[in-house]
């Protein structure tokens, strides 16, 4: 099976931050000697034990920015215990830390960038005016070192933001920003196996807008994909969050119900038919009624085949649309 970007993603970050500590042990070591070495060993696996904690359960900006200042003020306290400020590669102990920050931004959070940044630009500073002698080729290479902390952490931050946008490009339909038929075959198919494996249900939802050609034909299409919105919002808000939204193609859509029975679906798909019904849809200063129809199958009644459960939706749907449409059936 194909194995996801951020699995692949998390395997190699994880390497080398293994790679990276084991590093800087043997550079603490062998640079400043053995005397303290018990010390720097100590707060070397502590680290290493406060980032694996950190990776696994920090997940919100306020966590990961405690964290930040708890690993700069770890690297402080190596350098300060190793009693050689006037190391180097102490700098090099500070950049990861800042790129991290910026790499675990899920959205532009400039304030924790810069507050992290600025807080390795003082421990950088501090570790200067704690050396025997200050020159000022010491004062301008910490100008240029803690210049490299902005310069990489922005620089991480919006390449990771760009690269995380193009991959939800690739995944959102364009217009309505909900899954993609391309992804939600993925999904569906993997909903039906874990189904079959764990025989929790699993509903499966296809519906469309009636007489949504006509409307094009009426309104243009423009307002055509503005009702295509607007439906789209009703969905997400009558819909459980972990329910996939799938945009099959054209005004139809595609729902699933992880551990859901058939019979809360219908009653859950009857609230949103009547919200749709009585949704002010506006042209201009007219209204214009909207409804919806769908067909509702349960995995396990064919065998949780994808084409078996795709074809009978299908023909409920147009079912539904036989009766008289405006019904789930």
């Amino acid at each position: 099976m194909e194995k996801s970007i951020e699995w692949r993603e998390k395997k190699i970050t994880s390497f080398f931050a293994v790679v990276q500590s084991t590093f800087y042990t043997w550079v603490i070591l062998y640079f400043w000697g053995t005397h303290q070495a018990w010390w720097l060993l100590i707060l070397m696996i502590l680290l290493t034990l406060f980032n694996f904690l950190a990776v696994k359960f920090f997940k919100t900006d306020t966590l990961k920015l405690v964290a930040s200042f708890v690993q700069l003020s770890f690297v402080f306290l190596i350098i300060f215990f190793s009693g050689h400020t006037e190391s180097p590669f102490y700098p090099m102990y500070y950049l990861p830390v800042v790129a991290a920050v910026a790499f675990m931004s899920e959205n532009v959070v400039t304030r924790n960038v810069l507050i992290v940044s600025s807080l390795a630009t003082v421990t950088t500073f501090a570790n200067i005016l704690m050396m025997p002698t200050i020159t000022f080729t010491e004062i301008v290479r910490g100008l240029v070192i803690s210049t490299s902390y902005f310069v990489l952490s922005y620089s991480v931050m919006f390449h990771n933001l760009k690269l995380k946008q193009s991959i939800l490009d690739s995944t959102s339909d364009y217009l309505t920003g909900v899954t993609s038929r391309k992804v939600g075959e993925k999904i569906l198919l993997k909903e039906l196996n874990t189904s079959k494996k764990s025989q929790k249900p699993v509903v499966i939802v296809f519906c469309d807008l009636d007489n949504f050609k006509k409307i094009n034909d009426t309104y243009g299409h423009l307002y055509g994909d503005e009702v295509l919105r607007e439906v789209t919002q009703i969905l997400k808000q009558e819909l459980p969050e972990d329910a996939p939204i799938i945009r099959w193609g054209g005004e139809e859509f595609l729902l699933l119900f992880t551990g859901w029975e058939k019979k809360e679906v219908n009653e859950l798909m009857e609230q949103i038919r009547k919200r749709v019904e009585t949704y002010p849809f506006q042209y201009k200063d007219k209204g214009v009624t909207v409804t919806i129809s769908g067909g509702i199958v349960e995995g396990s009644e064919f065998d949780h085949d994808i084409e078996k459960v795709l074809f009978e939706a299908d023909k409920l749907l147009y079912s539904a649309k036989e009766k008289g449409r405006n019904r789930f059936v």
